[in-house]
């Protein structure tokens, strides 16, 4: 064990990085989750249009047509938009090393998934690779995949929160056209 005031052993480290990497997953889980709930909510925002667009069998002027179709579209375009975010935050769009740069991080097999299936082809390489590790390389490549995964995290979380931007537009153009289609359907009884 390290003491209070020092450094700590490489053992003590490898297990903080582990944690910081565990916690990380954590993290792209529950963004994960949220981006569940924002499709769900999406898809009903949208079936609520298509429901109060085919309600509209009343003769209208072509004004109050107009008024509601646009803010009934405006809230299709939100949704997409909201969607497409929410998507995003799923998944890396590309690979860590074509989004940030060539050479920044090195090569980790085990950490990496897609560095390994590119530079490892077969178990043999693989466990060849892995048993001759040093205990100094297990913490560059660990500290490697925290810089990589807090990364990655700040990235999904980015178009989380612009996911959810989209879709309260997509919730104030769904009320306004909803607000629109009765006051119009009220104005023509």
């Amino acid at each position: 064990m390290g003491d209070i005031e020092g450094r700590c052993s490489p053992e003590e480290l490898l297990e903080i990085l582990q944690w910081h990497i565990l916690r990380c997953d954590q993290l792209r889980s529950a963004v994960a989750n949220r981006a569940a709930v924002l499709l769900s909510a999406n898809a009903f925002t949208a079936a609520g249009v298509v429901a109060m667009s085919f309600s509209s069998a009343t003769p209208q002027s072509k004004l109050a047509s107009a008024c509601v179709f646009v803010a009934a579209a405006s809230t299709l375009i939100f949704a997409a938009l909201s969607v497409a975010s929410a998507t995003r935050s799923l998944i890396n769009q590309s690979g860590w090393t074509a989004r940030e740069g060539g050479d920044l991080t090195p090569f980790a097999p085990a950490f990496s998934h897609s560095d390994t299936m590119r530079w490892v082809t077969t178990l043999t390489d693989f466990r060849q690779t892995q048993l001759s590790l040093r205990r100094s390389d297990a913490i560059d490549h660990a500290t490697s995949e925290l810089w990589i995964v807090i990364r990655s995290h700040h990235r999904r979380y980015m178009h989380m929160q612009r996911s959810v931007r989209f879709f309260h537009g997509s919730l104030a153009s769904f009320a306004v056209s909803s607000l629109l289609a009765l006051l119009f359907r009220l104005a023509a009884a």
